[in-house]
């Protein structure tokens, strides 16, 4: 931008001196056009003053000169002069007024002064939360400088002139050029944005909702802050900023401190769609974190989508994850089933270690069983005749029988049937006896 561009226009001195002489020359034209020249023949006023005072006679050439100016045929000849340059500035005052919107030909006339005093007057402070409000009652941001204004400490202004950028101007007080215009107003101080509910869905189609809140201000283009620049800022960034307006669907306009929060939406329901519940809620890893691994996704796409238009992401904050009572309710059902189910099989695993015990157990008894039966064979070789030995040979096998039978414990289905077996045993061993007397 051009230094000449910055600093009001330079005004023109020799305007004023060149009217004034084009309006003596056409008054002397109109006097030779009329011939009144009253030297030739004085008026009788004249006559009578010098009878009275001779001296007027000396300069009465010059005097009479003067007055013939003044005749009423020469100065019909400015009714046009005057009727013109009355239509013209009534039709500038009209054009200003269509032009800008203007409410009356007072206000007009104003803005018209203004113009050709070249600025001047009253400093105007401009803040950002007051610009629409002062832009309908002030001329000077209404249609224009050259006008003096002066920014807020902590605020930058974007100004436009001939319907294009203009330049940015930072605190302080500054001058606009004629027609040139505050169109932006951006606050250099962190901003901060918030939604109290946002709506999500993963990848598996389950609704989410949370909070989300970031905070953002304009870029300071690597400038850290000094004594004499509290708030640095970048220009070009401040340029873009304002120009990031997006038309809602009902018609408004929502500015820059609105987009980082649409933004961050955005990436936050982006980064949620690629994730399931379960990742969410129970992920596969203790160490794994899917809320911090989130946030730092958050964080990461709006801080490089906001590099766009000229902001700083400061930070985001996300709020838990919550789901719908509905679906709530169904994950805890599911929770219970699988945990009865795991019961279930913790149940049948253990039966199925009480089996196996009491199959071991059963076998333990019959080896017993074969090592008592062996063991009373041999003792009845020992102790009696071989005519003897089958008969106490086979008391000894129902004792040992019946001795398994009682120590197994079988389970309560199988009680019924080991003492009926226990009942047989008896019957056997009495009637081995009656034999045994018998003889």
């Amino acid at each position: 931008m051009s230094q000449a561009r910055d600093r009001i226009a330079p005004g023109r001195p020799w305007v004023g001196p060149a009217l004034v002489g084009l309006l003596l020359i056409y008054w002397v034209f109109a006097l030779y056009l009329e011939r009144a020249d009253l030297t030739a023949a004085p008026p009788r006023w004249w006559l009578s003053l010098i009878g009275q005072f001779p001296l007027f006679a000396l300069g009465d050439r010059y005097i009479l000169t003067l007055a013939s100016l003044f005749s009423p045929r020469v100065l019909r000849h400015f009714i046009p002069v005057i009727a013109g340059w009355w239509l013209v500035r009534h039709g500038v005052l009209a054009l200003l007024v269509n032009l800008y919107d203007l409410p009356d030909l007072d206000a007009a006339r104003l803005l018209l002064a203004r113009m050709r005093a070249g600025g001047g007057g009253p400093v105007l402070t401009v803040r950002r939360e007051t610009l629409q409000a002062k832009r309908d009652r002030d001329l000077l941001l209404q249609v224009g400088g050259p006008g003096p204004v002066r920014v807020a400490g902590t605020e930058v202004i974007v100004t436009e002139r001939s319907g294009g950028y203009g330049r940015v101007l930072g605190p302080g007080k500054h001058n606009l050029l004629a027609f040139e215009r505050v169109v932006a107003i951006l606050d250099l101080l962190p901003q901060e944005r918030e939604a109290a509910e946002v709506a999500l869905r993963t990848r598996d189609g389950i609704p989410l909702t949370t909070s989300l809140a970031v905070t953002f201000r304009v870029s300071r283009g690597g400038q850290e802050p000094t004594r004499s620049q509290p708030f640095p800022y970048d220009p070009d960034a401040v340029r873009r900023a304002a120009y990031a307006n997006t038309v809602l669907p009902d018609g408004s306009v929502t500015g820059w401190e609105n987009v980082p929060l649409a933004t961050a939406r955005g990436q936050l329901a982006a980064a949620v769609a690629d994730l399931l519940l379960d990742d969410l809620i129970a992920p596969a890893t203790e160490s794994a974190d899917p809320h911090l691994t989130i946030k730092r996704r958050l964080e990461e796409g709006t801080a490089a989508a906001l590099r766009d238009v000229g902001l700083e992401l400061v930070g985001a904050r996300l709020g838990p994850l919550e789901l719908p009572d509905a679906v709530t309710e169904q994950r805890i059902a599911f929770w219970r089933n699988q945990r009865e189910t795991e019961r279930h099989e913790e149940t049948a695993r253990g039966q199925s270690a009480a089996m196996q015990a009491i199959e071991l157990a059963q076998a333990d008894g019959k080896l017993d069983m074969i090592r008592a039966i062996v063991a009373g064979i041999e003792q009845a070789h020992r102790e009696t005749g071989a005519a003897q030995s089958m008969d106490i040979i086979a008391l000894r096998v129902i004792d040992a029988m019946e001795t398994i039978i009682r120590q197994a414990g079988a389970p309560e289905r199988d009680a019924a049937r080991d003492e009926t077996i226990i009942a047989q045993l008896d019957d056997m061993r009495s009637q081995l006896k009656l034999l045994h007397a018998g003889e």
